[in-house]
């Protein structure tokens, strides 16, 4: 999945841990215009994605980013990992999205 949100809202997708961090809501604005490019670009690698307009950001996320970013100033867009498919097929997904780098 690959986040397309215009605002992507602060998922809280965890579980005991203090009340304080479900307070928390990173408002950042999205990226869809790189999010689409991201998609395009895995579309050309032949990897399967899809877009997500209303995922938004999970904790994976937004924890580091409101230590880098504490104003949430920066765009950010998300792509989910596939744990189960191991080191391989991420380098391959980075390999992927290189080109957006450049």
């Amino acid at each position: 999945m690959v986040g397309t949100d215009e605002r992507p809202q602060t998922v809280h997708d965890f579980g005991g841990f203090a009340p304080a961090l479900e307070r928390i809501r990173y408002p950042a604005p999205g990226a869809p215009g790189v999010g689409q490019r991201a998609l395009e670009l895995l579309a050309q690698a032949g990897l399967p994605a899809s877009a997500s307009g209303c995922h938004g950001l999970d904790h994976g996320a937004w924890v580091p980013l409101v230590h880098m970013f504490p104003q949430a100033d920066v765009p950010v867009f998300q792509v989910s990992i596939q744990t189960s498919l191991g080191a391989p097929h991420h380098l391959q997904l980075g390999a992927a999205l290189a080109p957006s780098c450049r």
